[in-house]
């Protein structure tokens, strides 16, 4: 078992599985951040806790299909839809874009399958929810609250078993991949019987209008961003923009744009030399002229000035490795 508790939240960002990812900040930290992996056979579980609101973008992995549920704390969306009780996140293998909204202190766990696994489990000549899962729609899929509760069960029983040595031998993590994968397919057998496809021709829109912005932003930061032009980098209009946003991120492009810069000054300070690197010099370099308002955004976001980012930056730990 591989157990973290995280210095900060860009320690946390590096060791999530399941996707290549950046995560962002966007409020002042509330608890600590920690992760707890589990490997069984083939499946591999991960529970999470996060410390503070936060945005997650990015790829999921190309080889294994990914279940997210949440557990506690503060609500999440995933590409804009909330999760209840009756909600699991289907992450599909490869994905392009997987957006991750959280309002607060959470904890959530993600299994990971590989496909050879999932289709193994699927139904004999049941090609239709393979090909479902392989589709490379990541969106939050609808089933009985009784198949997420089992679900949550497993996990309750299997993180605490395997942190005091409780699956150390083969046959043990087989007997707990087997429950696990057949509470992972009820689940989701019984979403693609009744499921109601929540984002058909928007989601492929809305996806593609953040691809697009995503991407010129990242072309971009060289100079000063405008909303304006990431409209028009998208092909749709600001209020669409916003909208888009809003759903995605719980924030409208400008806000998005500043906490994107506000985590860039942040990443640059770290890694500066505090002899010959001053706050205006990183920020100028970046395209950010108002030195003052990055002051204040960056202090509501890390709770403390640029300045001392620079001059003391935060210690690392150690990994802790169970």
């Amino acid at each position: 078992m591989f157990e973290l508790t995280c210095s900060d939240f860009e320690e946390w960002a590096r060791a999530v599985q399941g996707a290549d990812c950046r995560v962002m900040r966007s409020g002042p930290e509330e608890s600590g951040w920690w992760l707890r992996i589990v490997e069984l056979l083939h499946l591999s579980l991960q529970l999470a806790h996060e410390g503070a609101p936060n945005v997650f973008e990015g790829a999921t992995w190309p080889n294994s299909i990914n279940l997210l549920t949440s557990l506690d704390g503060a609500p999440f969306t995933l590409n804009g839809e909330a999760f209840t009780g009756n909600s699991l996140g289907l992450l599909a293998p490869g994905c392009a874009l997987t957006t991750l909204l959280n309002s607060g202190v959470s904890t959530w766990a993600s299994i990971a399958i590989p496909v050879s696994v999932f289709g193994e489990s699927c139904a004999p000549n049941d090609d239709r929810r393979l090909q479902q899962v392989l589709s490379g729609r990541t969106s939050l899929v609808r089933t009985d609250p009784r198949y997420v509760a089992r679900l949550h069960r497993l996990i309750g029983q299997i993180v605490p078993l395997a942190r005091a040595g409780g699956l150390d031998d083969g046959e043990s993590r087989r007997s707990a991949e087997s429950e696990m994968l057949y509470a992972t397919t009820l689940a989701l057998a019984d979403s693609f019987a009744n499921r109601e496809d929540h984002w058909g021709r928007p989601s492929v829109s809305r996806r593609l209008v953040v691809d697009r912005a995503l991407e010129w932003m990242t072309a971009h930061w060289d100079g000063a961003l405008r909303v304006t032009e990431l409209a028009q980098a998208a092909g749709v209009s600001e209020r669409t923009l916003r909208n888009v946003f809003i759903e995605c991120f719980g924030m409208g492009p400008l806000r998005y744009i500043r906490l994107r810069q506000v985590h860039q000054v942040h990443a640059a300070l770290l890694a500066a030399d505090p002899e010959r690197t001053t706050v205006t010099g990183v920020a100028m370099k970046l395209g950010i002229w108002d030195v003052d308002g990055l002051a204040a955004r960056y202090r509501r976001v890390f709770g403390q000035s640029p300045r001392s980012t620079l001059r003391n930056p935060p210690s690392q730990r150690q990994l802790e490795v169970q």
